[in-house]
């Protein structure tokens, strides 16, 4: 690899894997694995949904851009990406300069069954004040993964996670390191 993937980041909506996949990516490297999520939740003493509620979006992002700038003198890392970290111009450059970035997918109905049980789905808002109206979820994390294509389309390798297994998948990316 060459020196610029001694960072790679890791991007895509909540529910494609990043965290679990950016795991397993960062062991057989031999780098460490750091979830931009963890440094905003410590920074803020408040977990992400807390900070949504009390503080509001912008309140987060601009804890979430403290914690990309922390992160960006390290080497070694793999870095899971909060799912619209890259809606800010000045993060997506700085990831864009400072290492290699892979993009995570998955279908509306994949995410849904990955994150219903657990309080990430809180973060879909109003989607789910109605759970049996299925197409409304689907709706809603289409149109927030819409929202946030620039940055995914800067990606340097994207890959579909909905019909691989974790080990495809980090075969899939290691190849693409290699090249």
């Amino acid at each position: 690899m060459k020196k610029k993937d001694k960072r790679i980041y890791i991007t895509g909506f909540m529910g494609t894997g990043k965290t679990t996949l950016g795991e397993i990516l960062a062991r057989k490297l031999g780098y460490k694995f750091i979830d931009i999520d963890n440094i905003i939740e410590k920074k803020a003493g408040k977990t992400i949904k807390e900070i949504f509620d009390e503080e509001g979006a912008s309140y987060f992002r601009e804890i979430e851009k403290e914690a990309l700038k922390e992160i960006l003198g390290l080497k070694n890392i793999v870095v899971s990406l909060g799912g619209g970290t890259l809606i800010d111009d000045e993060n997506l450059m700085s990831v864009k300069k400072s290492g290699k970035l892979i993009h995570l997918s998955a279908e509306p109905s994949e995410i849904w069954r990955r994150v219903k049980d657990s309080e990430k789905k809180l973060l879909l808002k109003g989607a789910i004040l109605d759970e049996s109206d299925i197409e409304k979820i689907y709706s809603r994390i289409s149109v927030l993964i819409d929202l946030r294509k620039k940055g995914y389309n800067q990606s340097d390798f994207s890959i579909k996670t909905d019909k691989k297994s974790p080990e495809e998948i980090i075969i899939d990316i290691m190849k693409f390191l290699n090249k």
